[in-house]
């Protein structure tokens, strides 16, 4: 039997869309088709399976998602733990990377 798939939309902003092999302004994204059941987790292994400049950004540490690279935000919300990464996606959710930015 075949498992179902549902589409995502992936969209990095600013400076991340050239990890994902965007060069240019203006917005940028990109459409996922994943299986149902998909976690945003492994949206962001199988992106990294594909983008080798994003994985060696966000796997930095032990091959686990940093949050120094990015925040990540589920249809507008940010997700703050890293257990939040464990949401399960569903059709038409869109994921958004955002750069983290330090200042003082």
């Amino acid at each position: 039997m075949q498992v179902p798939l549902l589409k995502v939309t992936l969209e990095p902003k600013a400076y991340l869309r050239g990890d994902f092999g965007h060069e240019g302004l203006g917005a940028f994204t990109l459409e996922e088709t994943v299986p149902t059941g998909s976690t945003i987790m492994e949206l962001l292994h199988r992106l990294a399976g594909n983008y080798p400049v994003f994985r060696q950004k966000a796997f930095a540490v032990e091959s686990k998602v940093t949050f120094d690279y990015c925040v990540v935000f589920l249809n507008g919300a940010v997700l703050h733990r890293l257990a939040d990464l464990d949401t399960e996606l569903k059709e038409g959710d869109k994921v958004m990377l955002i750069p983290n930015i330090y200042g003082g």
